[in-house]
Order: C-alpha cells, then sequence, then structure tokens
C-alpha cells in the first residue's frame, strides 16, 4: 500500500485534527515515534527555527536565505512532483486551508501541518512538523522549496473589450524581470521604494500611487519588477485608452469584481487631467475607490503611470489622503551611469558618461565613444 493510500484509509479511521491526531498519523504512517516541533522563520536573525514542543523547549537554528512560504509550497506541489516521479513525499488537503506535508527517505521521515488561512499572520510562516530527524527534514524542506520556488509561474492580467463592449481578464504567464533598483535608480528612489512595497503588502487598504516623469525613466520596470517581487498577488494591466473609452458603470463593476487586486494605469493622462480643462468622466470612480466609502470594503490598489507634469493632475486625487505616494523618475546620474558602464559586461566598449541619461539611452548606447552626437533609440526599458 502507498503512502497516500495510507493517508486516505487513516482519515477514514480517525475524526479530529488535533495536534494528538497527527502525531497518531505519523505512528501509524512511520512506525516510530516522532520529535514535535514547530517550525518558523525568523525575521531578526533569518534563520529557520525549529521549536521543540515538547520538554526541554529547545531551539534548533539553520541558516536560511529566504523565506519558507507555504503558500508557494503548495500551489507549486503538482509541477514539482511531476518533475521527479518520486512517491516519497506527498501534499494532502484535509480542510479549507490545512494540508499535509509527508516525506520519507525510509530511515527518516516528516510529517508537517501547513496551515493557509489568511486571517493569520503571515509573516511566521509557523508550521508544526513531526519528524525523527530534524536535520534531514530541514534540508529536505529547502530543497523542496527551492526547486518549488523555480517552478513559479507568475500570472499577469490584461483588461480588454470582447465583442459586446464588455471588460474582461486574460491571464498570461509572465516572467519577471531581475533589476538591481539601488543600481539603476537614483537614490532618493530608496525610500519611495521600500514604501511602495509596504502599500503592496498592506491589507484589506486602498492606494493610489502616482508614477510620472520622462519616457525611459523606469516607470514601467519598477512595476515588473514589483509583479515579480509578489507573485502571490493579483496584477491586472489596464491601458489609459481602454479607460477612457469606457462607460462609469462598467468600470465600476468590473473593479468591483476584483477586489483585492492591484491595477496598474498605463499612460493614463487623460483619465487624471484637471476636470476644470478636460471632460473626465471616469474620474469619479478612482476617487470613490480610493478614498469613498467603497474603498475599505475593496481593498483595490492603483499604480498609474503618466508623462505629464503632476501640477496637471486632477488636485482631488493629488490630495493628502487620497494620494498614497506620488514619485517623479528623472534620468539617472551620470555617475550611476557610468557605474553601471564599468560594471556591466553587456556594454561592448567602456564608454564615458558625461551627464544624466535615461534608462532606455544608456542601456541603448551605440558604438562610439561620444554618444551625444548620435539620436540613441528608446526603447522602453
Amino acid at each position: 500500500m502507498n503512502m497516500l493510500e495510507n493517508i486516505k484509509k487513516l482519515f477514514e479511521n480517525f475524526n479530529s485534527h488535533t495536534d494528538d491526531y497527527l502525531g497518531a498519523m505519523y505512528i501509524n504512517l512511520f512506525g516510530t515515534t516522532p520529535l514535535c516541533y514547530r517550525i518558523f522563520y525568523d525575521n531578526d536573525s533569518e534563520n529557520l527555527i525549529y521549536r521543540s514542543c515538547i520538554e526541554p523547549f529547545e531551539d534548533i537554528k539553520f541558516s536560511l536565505n529566504y523565506k519558507i512560504d507555504s503558500r508557494k509550497i503548495v500551489s507549486n506541489y503538482l509541477k514539482f512532483v511531476n518533475d521527479n516521479n518520486d512517491s516519497n513525499y506527498r501534499i494532502f488537503c484535509y480542510s479549507q486551508h490545512e494540508y499535509l506535508l509527508l516525506a520519507t527517505n525510509g530511515s527518516s521521515s516528516l510529517l508537517m501541518n501547513i496551515t493557509l488561512d489568511d486571517s493569520n499572520d503571515s509573516s511566521e510562516n509557523f508550521e508544526e512538523i513531526f519528524t525523527n530527524d530534524i536535520e534531514w527534514s530541514y534540508n529536505f524542506i529547502s530543497k523542496f522549496v527551492e526547486k518549488a520556488e523555480s517552478k513559479i509561474n507568475i500570472d499577469f492580467g490584461i483588461a480588454s473589450l470582447n465583442m459586446s463592449n464588455t471588460l474582461y481578464t486574460s491571464y498570461y504567464d509572465y516572467k519577471p524581470i531581475d533589476i538591481d533598483i539601488d543600481k539603476n535608480y537614483n537614490d532618493d528612489f530608496k525610500q519611495p521604494y521600500n514604501k511602495i512595497c509596504e502599500l503592496i503588502e498592506e491589507e484589506e487598504k486602498s492606494h493610489l500611487i502616482l508614477f510620472y516623469g520622462e519616457p525611459g525613466t523606469g516607470k514601467s520596470s519598477v512595476i515588473k519588477h514589483l509583479i515579480g517581487k509578489y507573485p502571490d498577488k493579483n496584477f491586472i494591466f489596464m491601458d489609459g485608452s481602454l479607460l477612457a473609452s469606457t462607460s462609469q458603470d462598467k468600470l465600476m463593476g468590473y473593479f468591483m469584481d476584483n477586489p483585492d487586486t492591484i491595477f496598474i494605469l498605463e499612460d493614463c493622462e487623460k483619465i487624471l487631467m484637471n476636470r476644470e480643462h478636460y471632460n473626465n468622466q471616469i474620474m469619479p470612480v478612482l476617487l470613490n475607490l480610493t478614498d469613498g466609502i467603497i474603498s475599505d470594503v475593496l481593498s483595490i490598489k492603483f499604480i498609474c503611470t503618466f508623462n505629464t507634469s503632476l501640477s496637471n493632475i486632477d488636485p482631488a486625487l493629488r490630495r493628502k489622503g487620497r494620494m498614497s505616494l506620488k514619485y517623479e523618475f528623472k534620468k539617472l546620474s551620470k555617475e550611476k551611469c557610468q557605474e553601471i558602464v564599468n560594471s556591466s559586461d553587456k556594454f561592448t566598449k567602456k564608454f564615458i558618461i558625461n551627464e544624466d541619461m535615461s534608462l532606455a539611452d544608456l542601456y541603448n548606447i551605440d558604438d562610439e565613444n561620444d554618444y551625444s552626437k548620435k539620436n540613441t533609440k528608446k526603447i522602453g526599458f
């Protein structure tokens, strides 16, 4: 009888999901008495901690360079198993939010209880584990998470209009880009970037974030980076022209169907312009969703990008309390540009940089020492 059949049989014989129940299940599965531990990631020391649940209540620390994320373990489990064809580990769901991870190599074994209840403090990633070999279970879980994370496919949504002129979302696999924020952006972006991450991570709260500045200065690249940084968040892209051509009632209905979503509104000058000068019918929708009564219910976040001056944006959006963060992207300082050129193998020559440059221009320098004499291609970065 294989492990999965054993699990099903045990669930037929036991009818409670208590700690004693899990311990009894471990004994029935592996025929040995387990050690009982709780496992969590310690943010301060960046260690994976095994804390004993039986006296003496000792801690065993393992160095780890990433957080153990139960959601990633479960969501990527099937891909991992399909690639390995290994019958010595299984994940079994026994309630809406709870899973069991079971593994054995013959002499060593573990049973790990994984709770995915969003009401819990996910920062602790607190789990319960029964094992007879702490070091082996640590090595197994570390390798499992590492391989599972490598299988992550990020779904990125794009809003469109169908034939009946109704908004819908199509999801596509998205390959995140790796950007060194400190290296590719001016020093004044560090604090706003950290704040942006805090806003994205904040639950049950709506936010309005404004990115503006010259084309090619890295607005879209930051957004691509954030999509990869937060694979568990629902990102949906909406083009400015789509927003401008969609009625208020259809937009509101679409947003209400997508709570807890981060909407990327790109090139959206027309819908953000001052209503005293432009007939802007979409503005009331954004105002209600970012600071109205329904904003607390839907918890929608908007990241808006535009190339116009902030002074042209409607004052109602710019007031304190509604706009959570704004940042103007400027050309990268010549010192940072030079550092990138000197340290990157992307460039065929070691160019001398004598003025600030946009990222698009910097990463598309032609093979000439004096790039300023030639119009460089502006390919979006």
